[in-house]
């Protein structure tokens, strides 16, 4: 460690400080102690960051990925989502098939269950009956 000499003479003396330390560095009186080593803000830790070059291409490849591609992220979002939508339909449909083939098999077989489609469906009716038409509560 350096002391500070500040005396004229050549005898060799250091200078120290009150107290007996050395002084090592020369002290700034209009900045106090505290805020030399004050953390930067984070603008300044921000800058610093961006000027990285592994940032700088990190930061393109990630615009590139996102948006400019066949493959971007926004594709892929859009497509996983209509695929979802193609499975809901499909188990629907899946569904309206069973309930059709069992009235299917119904309908072939069973005379009684002809006569109730034909008067729910077609609003047929036996001689001497007549039908009320009531629109439905659920539309």
């Amino acid at each position: 460690m350096q002391y500070k000499n500040t005396n004229t003479d050549t005898s060799g003396s250091a200078d120290l400080k009150r107290g007996g330390e050395p002084v090592s560095e020369p002290s700034n009186p209009e900045v106090p102690d505290n805020e030399k080593a004050a953390p930067a803000t984070f603008w300044q830790r921000l800058w610093v960051l961006l000027k990285n070059r592994y940032v700088i291409t990190f930061a393109i490849f990630l615009i590139i990925w996102l948006t400019a591609s066949d493959n971007s992220y926004f594709t892929s979002r859009r497509l996983r989502k209509q695929v979802r939508e193609l499975h809901r339909q499909e188990a629907q449909l899946r569904k309206n098939i069973e309930t059709d083939s069992i009235q299917h098999v119904l309908l072939q077989h069973d005379p009684e269950a002809i006569e109730r489609y034909g008067r729910e469906h077609y609003y047929m009716r036996r001689g001497g009956e007549e039908v009320f038409v009531l629109p439905d509560a659920a539309k």
